[in-house]
């Protein structure tokens, strides 16, 4: 079996604070080993106190674990023991006020961790290969986050393979006011739910990340889905006209008239030119000055 001093240096639990908390004063002490005793006095609080292991090294990391040494003398400092604990009734009283306060991120983040201070629950991420996705979850060390990909399927990966998802920034022209404007977007699917419902023509994308170009690939995969579509419903209405083009027109004047979204029907007015149906796309072109494009 595993000695506890071994399995703490395989999963790297030593202390992250070597200037303050226990560790701090263990070195100012000169206590021996002070790396080896760090990890004892954290075995015998996670076992004291019943908690993980990773908790009770953020604790001995913290004032806690300073005051804790402040109180010891340095025989029973060198040799800690869940009984030492039982001798200090401030000791849960100081743990539930410091798991009241406690997230391992933000613990991190004080104690000045790069991979853990750049990222937290809830933040989109990219990984080296520029795959965009969004944490789920974060180890108690800030070392592995568990998370779920944009494009399905999910990994549980090292916080220094990962870096933050930065903000999209898009220029686009509002195609009811005309007007150029921005809009920053998380993800794709966000941006994906705003197209969805914004009568909008994207012109730029200002700031990205992840792989090169995706949110044109994205955009552009849109708008040929809504010509595809558009195209089959106009063919649809020329197979059921049975080529009579007074009826062929009523109909796009009918489907066209029931659209309110500007970018349907610009669509619309491109798929009839593109199957050089001209003066249906006039009907077309007539409905967009209708909704006041000019």
């Amino acid at each position: 079996m595993k000695k506890f001093n071994q399995i703490l240096n395989e999963a790297k639990l030593g202390t992250r604070n070597k200037a303050w908390g226990l560790f701090g004063q263990l070195a100012n002490r000169q206590i021996k080993k002070p790396a080896d005793t760090f990890m004892a006095h954290v075995e015998a609080l996670a076992k004291f106190l019943k908690i993980k292991l990773e908790v009770a090294r953020d604790m001995m990391d913290s004032k806690v674990g300073r005051h804790y040494a402040d109180s010891l003398p340095d025989a029973v400092l060198q040799n800690p023991t869940p009984l030492n604990l039982i001798k200090h009734p401030w000791i849960k009283k100081e743990f539930q006020a410091f798991k009241k306060e406690y997230d391992p991120v933000e613990f991190a983040r004080s104690l000045g961790i790069s991979e853990a201070a750049k990222l937290k629950k809830g933040d989109f991420i990219k990984n080296k290969k520029g795959v965009v996705g969004k944490i789920d979850n974060i180890s108690g060390d800030g070392e592995i986050a568990d998370v779920t990909w944009n494009k399905g399927g999910g990994a549980s990966v090292p916080i220094k393979s990962l870096k933050l998802f930065e903000e999209v920034e898009v220029a686009y022209t509002d195609l009811k006011t005309n007007k150029q404007k921005r809009k920053k977007f998380k993800d794709e699917k966000a941006m994906a739910k705003w197209l969805d419902k914004a009568d909008v023509i994207v012109n730029a994308f200002l700031k990205e990340a992840g792989p090169d170009n995706w949110l044109q690939e994205m955009t552009d995969r849109r708008r040929d889905a809504e010509m595809q579509k558009a195209q089959k419903r106009i063919n649809d209405f020329w197979d059921r006209s049975k080529g009579d083009e007074a009826k062929f027109t009523a109909q796009i004047n009918l489907r066209t008239k029931k659209m309110k979204k500007i970018e349907k029907v610009m669509i619309w007015a491109d798929a009839l030119e593109d199957q050089n149906f001209h003066n249906e796309a006039e009907v077309a072109f007539r409905r967009l000055k209708e909704l006041g494009v000019r």
